[in-house]
């Protein structure tokens, strides 16, 4: 099971003092990841930008060009509800954080390197 936890925050004290205070956290179940339907989308991810390779020619050093700037991908909390020990893998290209991520939600200790 898949839930987003939303905030629910107190709008009076935001605008008059600019403190977020949270009244209570909503849970919003967005699926159920099944035999039938082994994959679930919760998010959509960003475009990145055009990396070093674009510019590591020799040729053409001098030349500026404005340049494409990442763009972010979709934000949130997440809570997921295992109902069965199963197999999960964590697909992703390098360095997008899979190991980091595999370290804050389980007991695993993956190697993480500093890039």
């Amino acid at each position: 099971v898949v839930q987003e936890e939303i905030d629910i925050i107190d709008e009076i004290t935001l605008a008059e003092t600019g403190e977020r205070v949270v009244l209570r956290t909503e849970k919003h179940e967005l699926g159920t990841v099944t035999v039938e339907e082994p994959t679930l989308i919760v998010a959509e991810g960003g475009e990145g930008g055009e990396g070093s390779a674009t510019t590591g020619k020799k040729a053409g050093r001098g030349v500026r060009r404005p340049r494409s700037s990442p763009v972010g991908g979709e934000r949130g909390r997440l809570k997921l509800t295992l109902k069965i020990v199963a197999d999960v893998a964590l697909v992703g290209v390098p360095n997008a954080g899979k190991s980091t991520f595999l370290a804050s939600v389980t007991r695993a200790k993956p190697k993480i390197a500093n890039y």
